[in-house]
């Protein structure tokens, strides 16, 4: 049975390079300890901090909330760049491509002696999945331990989506040696099965606007950082009202039924159409099924 929560208890928020709100950080902040939420990522997309980053941790250090923190991978090439003293759960070295990873890898190794939490987030996109095995070994040869395959921020032109060639080159590659001795984050469903084998035990469809919702820079809270559907903006309404809103309501409710093309799957309990996000940006509708999906071999 598909249950509701009242609110999300996961939280994404890109923190806006440019400006910060003293007044709607603050309301942001008391609104994540009052509503509970569990786990807070925060994402400092600049090599330095953003104007609102050290005030929302400041705010936050003190609370229940596992507040992990994702910057540039090189953030750490700087020594006025502390991090000590936030009670961070974890902090990601954000990377593009192999190239900016090996750039920064001594820096992050410095960092992780400093005594930080530290892991790699590696951003998959079109022109750089290939570089998915060698991002892990080199992971696995500085003794990096988290990794991180983070959901997508909506972009259709660099967009991946694994089809068949892909994940058979994948599997061809991997080092599984090095896959066993790291701790993979993966949101992406078949690459999930591709990593371990076996669909998600704990898989129920998307859980956009259901376990978890994404902040944007502009204050919009979304279902998830690959599907832009506003439910409200955060200048003008607080994140209580947006999660006992009808918009929230509605998104689920259609994220909850599985897309039309699915009806006859043997999986569709479980999958629910796949990633809604990655069909709704690259074909326009939640009623499709995810495109990365191989649908044919799952068809009773």
């Amino acid at each position: 049975m598909n249950h509701e929560l009242i609110s999300p208890f996961i939280i994404y928020w890109d923190i806006s390079p440019s400006h910060s709100d003293e007044k709607i950080t603050e309301q942001i902040c008391s609104d994540l300890v009052s509503t509970k939420v569990f786990v807070l990522n925060l994402r400092n997309d600049s090599s330095s901090f953003n104007p609102g980053t050290p005030e929302i941790l400041n705010r936050l250090k003190k609370t229940d909330i596992r507040t992990i923190l994702t910057v540039k991978s090189s953030f750490f090439d700087s020594p006025d760049n502390s991090l000590l003293g936030y009670n961070l759960k974890r902090v990601y070295a954000e990377a593009d491509s192999l190239e900016n990873l090996g750039s920064d890898i001594n820096s992050i190794k410095n960092a992780m002696k400093q005594g930080y939490p530290i892991g790699v987030s590696f951003d998959i996109r079109k022109n750089n999945w290939n570089d998915i095995p060698s991002v892990i070994s080199l992971c696995f040869e500085n003794n990096i331990e988290h990794i991180e395959f983070p959901i997508p921020r909506v972009n259709g032109n660099e967009l991946f989506c694994p089809g068949p060639d892909e994940i058979k080159w994948l599997k061809k590659n991997i080092k599984r040696r090095h896959v066993k001795k790291v701790k993979l984050s993966i949101h992406d469903p078949f690459l999930w099965e591709l990593f371990f084998k076996k669909t998600d035990p704990n898989a129920e469809g998307c859980n956009g606007a259901k376990t978890m919702v994404y902040i944007s820079e502009h204050l919009d809270v979304m279902p998830c950082s690959l599907l832009p559907v506003s439910m409200g903006n955060l200048k003008n309404m607080t994140l209580k009202d947006i999660f006992s809103s009808d918009d929230r309501k509605n998104i689920r409710q259609q994220l909850s039924k599985p897309p039309t093309e699915c009806a006859k799957c043997k999986e569709v309990d479980q999958c629910i159409g796949g990633c809604r996000g990655r069909a709704y940006v690259l074909l326009g509708t939640l009623d499709k099924p995810d495109p990365a999906c191989p649908k044919p071999a799952t068809f009773a």
